[in-house]
């Protein structure tokens, strides 16, 4: 069942029952308990992925077609005994005019995870680049960030 489904059959519900709340009221209600659901099972994902060094940072945004995150990564290869292990793809600047910068969540440095379920992690950083710029509207990014010991 999709969300959009979902939603309608609740707000179907909703119309025959006068003690709940109206269906308009219960789709924001729902849509958030989806949200928080879905975010705390990608924040999971991602700790057994890195471990308990990380916090995971997830930034719900719209973008309109015409804008751009407003963000700069860097892009590194880890490597063990010359050979590579190992992609990041770090913020390296955030506008503080653009969508990212406006929503506040992310901040220089942390990494990025992923976006709308495409994991970029360990991708290669001109691919990472060309998959950021496809996606518009709504977008959610995942970005780990190390914990301060």
């Amino acid at each position: 069942i999709d969300l959009y489904q979902a939603v309608l059959s609740i707000s179907g519900i909703n119309n025959n029952c006068s003690i709940m709340e109206s269906p308009r009221q219960t789709e924001g209600i729902f849509q958030y308990q989806h949200q928080s659901n879905t975010n705390e099972r990608i924040s999971q994902k991602w700790i057994q992925i890195l471990g308990n060094n990380y916090e995971i940072y997830i930034s719900d945004i719209y973008k309109p077609d015409n804008d751009t995150l407003g963000l700069a990564l860097e892009g590194t290869i880890d490597t063990e005994n010359g050979k590579e292990t190992d992609t990041h793809h770090y913020i390296r600047t955030i506008l503080p005019d653009g969508v990212i910068g406006k929503e506040g969540t992310l901040k220089p440095g942390d990494e990025l995870l992923e976006i709308n379920t495409q994991v970029l992690y360990g991708k290669n950083h001109m691919y990472v680049i060309e998959i950021l710029k496809l996606f518009k509207h709504e977008i959610k990014l995942v970005c780990a960030r190390r914990k301060i010991q």
